[in-house]
């Protein structure tokens, strides 16, 4: 009888051993299963942000173009403005000088 308590109470010291373990086992799962959620909350925000980031470049880009389009424009026609200029200054004086 005394062994069969020994018995008893060896394998019910191994049972909790084991539920312990199990339960420990539980916990670690759960701390990695909290850890990945918080690094996908922050991979989420992190394409949030980059997202973000990417349309006001785009945004920046456009204006920068739009801007340096408008310089442009206004460049050419003052181009075009002075050389009609010339071209007038040079048309009179060459009547100017068949006229002598």
């Amino acid at each position: 009888r005394g062994e069969l308590k020994e018995k008893d109470i060896s394998s019910g010291t191994e049972l909790a051993a084991s539920e312990a373990s199990v339960y420990s086992r539980e916990a670690d799962l759960a701390a990695t299963r909290a850890a990945m959620k918080e690094l996908e909350v922050r991979l989420a925000n992190q394409d949030a942000q980059f997202r973000e980031r990417l349309e006001d470049e785009k945004t920046t880009h456009k204006e920068m173009v739009a801007k340096l389009e408008a310089a442009n424009e206004i460049t050419v026609r003052t181009l075009e403005d002075k050389m009609t200029t010339a071209q007038q200054l040079f048309e009179d004086e060459l009547a100017a000088l068949r006229s002598d």
